[in-house]
C-alpha cells in the first residue's frame, strides 16, 4: 500500500473535484489541481489492485483507510513507512 499526489490537467472540472493547494510563492493557488491517491499494490508485478482518489486536501491515510475491503483472508498487506502506527 502507497500513497502518492500528482498534477491533474488544468482546468475548471478538475479544480472543482480535486482543488489547488496553496503555494509559497505569495498567490494563493498553486498552476495545477492535485490528486492524492492510494494504491493497493502486487509487490511482484506491480500490478495496482485497487486505488482510492480525491483531492489534495484528502490524507493518505484516510484513502489508505477505505482499500482493506480489497484484500482476503491470508493476505499479506505491507504498507508505505507513512503508515507506521496507522490502525486498518
Amino acid at each position: 500500500m502507497n500513497g502518492t499526489c500528482w498534477d491533474g490537467a488544468d482546468s475548471a472540472a478538475n479544480e472543482a473535484a480535486f482543488g489547488r493547494p496553496g503555494n509559497s510563492h505569495g498567490h494563493d493557488k498553486s498552476c495545477f489541481p492535485q490528486v492524492r491517491t492510494a494504491c493497493l499494490i502486487e509487490v511482484g508485478t506491480h500490478l495496482v489492485l485497487d486505488a482510492e482518489l480525491a483531492g489534495c486536501r484528502t490524507g493518505e491515510i484516510t484513502l489508505a483507510g477505505r482499500l482493506p475491503h480489497s484484500c482476503g483472508p491470508g493476505q499479506l498487506v505491507l504498507a508505505d513507512p507513512e503508515f507506521l502506527g496507522v490502525p486498518l
